[in-house]
């Protein structure tokens, strides 16, 4: 959800952002300055306050980057799904199709069947994306090249800001919504 101020000035300014995006995809660049986040600490409750498990990283993204984000998110998506590069069988990160909606399916279809129901939780599973796998994926499923050239934009040169001054590059992991 975007904060008020920024809402009232890309309504108000729509061409001008709508031009702003366009540009940004034509030329397969998207913006160093919106690829900075900002890292604060939000502390945990019941965790030993010597531990790095005290805390909670957030990085907090620009805005205008962050709706970039999703334009990019959403251009992708649906050229992945009109190529049929999902399997049918995938429900999470699809329009329409949730993992819970799979197990309602799933239970509307097997109702009078025994049936067993394997959930895997990975630790870490968005921290832990290589970039270079994402990439390669988004090649395989035969994106067309603009769009696989301002992903790899999106995910070149990333940077945290520890403080105010400090700012160390980032090389994997995915953002989360």
């Amino acid at each position: 959800m975007l904060p008020a101020h920024a809402k009232i000035i890309m309504t108000q300014q729509k061409e001008l952002f709508r031009t702003l995006f366009t540009k940004c995809l034509q030329s397969g660049h998207y913006p160093e300055e919106w690829k900075i986040c900002r890292l604060i600490l939000l502390e945990k409750p019941a965790k030993p306050s010597d531990t790095a498990q005290k805390y909670r990283p957030i990085c907090l993204l620009d805005v205008i980057g962050k709706v970039f984000e999703t334009i990019i998110n959403n251009i992708l998506l649906e050229e992945i799904e009109l190529k049929g590069g999902f399997n049918d069988n995938q429900y999470g990160f699809r329009k329409g199709r949730s993992t819970a909606k799979k197990i309602v399916d799933m239970i509307q279809k097997h109702r009078t069947d025994i049936v067993a129901m394997i959930c895997i939780d990975v630790k870490n599973a968005f921290n832990s994306d290589d970039w270079a796998i994402i990439i390669k994926k988004v090649i395989a499923r035969k994106v067309e090249p603009g769009l696989i050239e301002i992903v790899g934009s999106y995910l070149s040169k990333r940077r945290v800001r520890i403080d105010n001054k400090t700012t160390c590059e980032v090389s994997g992991a995915v953002r989360q919504e």
